[in-house]
């Protein structure tokens, strides 16, 4: 079984996302039931969750909520099989990317993303009939039209088991410190 360690983004952020999500779905004619955005960090197959927890509190333990930028460009991961928006501004996250790829290698854990892979928000999931038919370098007009560039805040991270049942999703949450 796949574990996933996912960045995920406060109620404001998930305001202004959902109208974006809602349109690049449904002009890649993504799944309805897909997960809400999120960044994904790692991919572990079967961790100890025992000892994947502190690994992940001593890392996420200096760091405070922290906000990231959109950029306009959609694309499709073919790792994740998801529709995706990149990110422009990527201080924070990518440090943490980088700090927890080290530190899952050095206490045995294999992670299926490497280290250098550039991270991105996964908006839906796709088939692979969709992947073929559709061209990756689409813009959105939602973010285009905004003259100001629009900012996500993240404000916790999770372990999530992707199943058929949404309830079993979920496995445990480490919120970021407040401002």
């Amino acid at each position: 079984m796949k574990y996933y360690i996912v960045a995920l983004f406060n109620k404001e952020s998930y305001e202004t996302i959902f109208p974006i999500q809602k349109n690049i779905s449904k002009k890649f004619k993504g799944y309805r039931n897909s997960p809400i955005p999120h960044i994904t960090l790692s991919i572990l197959e079967n961790p100890n969750i025992e000892k994947l927890t502190p690994v992940i509190e001593k890392i996420l333990k200096p760091y405070k909520k922290f906000k990231i930028e959109l950029d306009s460009d959609v694309s499709i991961s073919e790792q994740l099989h998801s529709l995706t928006l990149q990110m422009e501004y990527r201080g924070y996250i990518k440090k943490i990317k980088t700090s927890l790829s080290d530190f899952l290698e050095l206490n045995g854990f294999n992670d299926l993303i490497p280290a250098d892979t550039e991270l991105s928000i996964s908006i839906s999931n796709v088939n692979s009939s969709n992947k073929d038919n559709k061209r990756t370098d689409m813009y959105c007009d939602l973010i285009k039209k905004n003259p100001n560039k629009i900012t996500l805040k993240i404000d916790r991270f999770e372990i999530w088991k992707f199943s058929n049942n949404r309830k079993e999703t979920y496995i445990k949450s480490f919120p970021l410190r407040d401002f």
